[in-house]
């Protein structure tokens, strides 16, 4: 990848010493979508899980709708066809409430647990767009643009959980087990989209893009940490931790799980186990300025 970009930089160069001496800049923000892929899929299991074996009231709700900007360095090959080298920002995060649980025999034993986690991606692509440019009137133009991106994504993620038990209605231990886990991880993607440009001068334009992209990045292996306080405390850290997705089963019935482990984790009820994916896949909508110099 590093070699395309090289590329990528060596013709945008050579484009601007030739053909055209018009170049622009195009930056803009707004919203985008994306669909989560194994990350949303094991957030859905483990809130199923504890629905129903659990009796856990409340829902885990996944990763959709974020913030996302862009800049855009452009050359204008000819009026009508250009090459872009761009940078951007993606990042989306949810958390939602706590899981409430309490498994046990009433008046007897009772284990309380206040579950949350707060899952967050974000992601840097570098593109590489070609557009095309379709007058429609003295003002407004439709820019047409497709291209290849390498997005090097993070995945971070925060859990918190809040137990106590209870012999005989007397809470006996309270404690707090919290994780962290932390990784960044790069891939292939495209996009492609439409801008709508309205010229303001002759060196500014306002533009909307309504833009799609695919990419799915997977292999997170960062740093885990996992502490317990309360009665008494315990910690343990280490980086060489992956995101798995796993699907479990209990029951008779299946849920998709994820953990952070340094191996593949195996076990009875144990199936399809993977390094898990955060699915970039998705779309959105940015409006901007276009500067033309």
């Amino acid at each position: 990848m590093k070699r395309t970009m090289i590329w990528a930089a060596a013709l945008w160069l050579l484009a601007s010493a030739g053909f055209s001496q018009e170049s622009s800049i195009k930056l803009s923000g707004g919203l985008g979508f994306a669909s989560g892929g194994d990350l949303n899929k094991t957030i859905k299991g483990t809130s199923d899980l504890r629905r129903d074996f659990d009796a856990a009231t409340g829902e885990f709700k996944p990763i959709s709708l974020g913030l996302n900007f862009d800049v855009e360095f452009i050359h204008h090959f000819t009026p009508n066809l250009w090459l872009g080298l761009g940078i951007g920002y993606f990042r989306a995060s949810k958390e939602s409430p706590p899981l409430s649980s309490e498994v046990g025999i009433p008046g007897i034993f009772t284990l309380s647990s206040e579950y949350s986690i707060k899952p967050m991606i974000s992601a840097f692509p570098i593109t590489l767009n070609v557009h095309y440019l379709l007058p429609a009137g003295s003002k407004l133009s439709f820019d047409f643009h497709a291209g290849i991106g390498y997005y090097l994504t993070t995945l971070n993620f925060s859990g918190k959980d809040v137990l106590s038990d209870s012999f005989f209605d007397q809470i006996s231990e309270h404690w707090t087990e919290d994780t962290t886990f932390s990784a960044t991880k790069g891939g292939l993607g495209f996009q492609a989209g439409v801008g709508f440009e309205f010229d303001m001068s002759t060196r500014v334009a306002i533009v909307c893009d309504v833009f799609g992209r695919f990419a799915s990045v997977s292999g997170f292996k960062g740093k885990y940490t996992y502490k317990e306080s309360g009665d008494y405390t315990w910690q343990e850290s280490a980086s060489d931790y992956y995101f798995w997705s796993y699907d479990e089963t209990f029951d008779g019935s299946s849920y998709t799980q994820f953990d952070f482990y340094t191996e593949k984790p195996e076990g009875e009820g144990i199936t399809n186990a993977k390094q898990g994916s955060v699915d970039l896949t998705g779309f959105g909508i940015t409006l901007g300025l276009r500067i033309k110099f």
